[in-house]
């Protein structure tokens, strides 16, 4: 007996067969699609946030470099990131726009000087993208940027951004 007169007739079975739906009356297919897009996520806080600890935006002394850093907590998933970036452009402090990437996947941030205020803006995406958590706080102007004095070497100032280094922001959730 030859392997093609075995393989052959399983083939042509297997390509025949086909999976029939489940028809949803017509009344019933919008509830049926939230329905289905509810069970595939996990229950969610009313009261969404993120967790920002050791938040530092600030000059380097004898140096045109800025950075920004801090370590990032979305408390929905329980995933940890450090965000930073880095820039020479003389500025007092650093600036990004969003969506600038975090260490983790599906982190980003932004710290950008919108209308006199400082903004930052942190995001999570999750579960393919269709999950997106996004909070954006107002973290003062330019009267919390302060310079840091070394007494011994004029040309150690350096600026910072005077804000607390923890603070939590409110988020919003959108399912895609």
């Amino acid at each position: 007996m030859q392997l093609s007169t075995l393989i052959l007739p399983l083939l042509t079975l297997a390509s025949t067969l086909r999976a029939t739906p489940v028809p949803v009356p017509k009344a019933n297919l919008d509830k049926a699609v939230l329905e289905s897009r509810a069970t595939s996520y996990p229950s969610y806080p009313s009261d969404p946030t993120f967790r920002i600890t050791e938040f530092y935006d600030q000059g380097t002394p004898h140096s045109q470099m800025v950075y920004i850093s801090f370590k990032l907590t979305n408390p929905v998933t329980s995933q940890t990131t450090s965000c930073s970036f880095t820039t020479y452009t003389g500025g007092p402090i650093a600036l990004t726009p969003f969506y600038t990437r975090c260490d983790k996947l599906g982190f980003g941030f932004g710290f950008e000087l919108i209308q006199g205020g400082y903004m930052l803006t942190v995001e999570e995406k999750w579960n393919r993208d269709t999950v997106v958590q996004v909070g954006t706080v107002w973290l003062g102007n330019a009267a919390n940027i302060k310079t840091r004095v070394d007494t011994a070497n004029p040309n150690g100032n350096f600026q910072y951004f005077d804000v607390p280094h923890d603070f939590t922001i409110r988020a919003n959730l959108w399912h895609t």
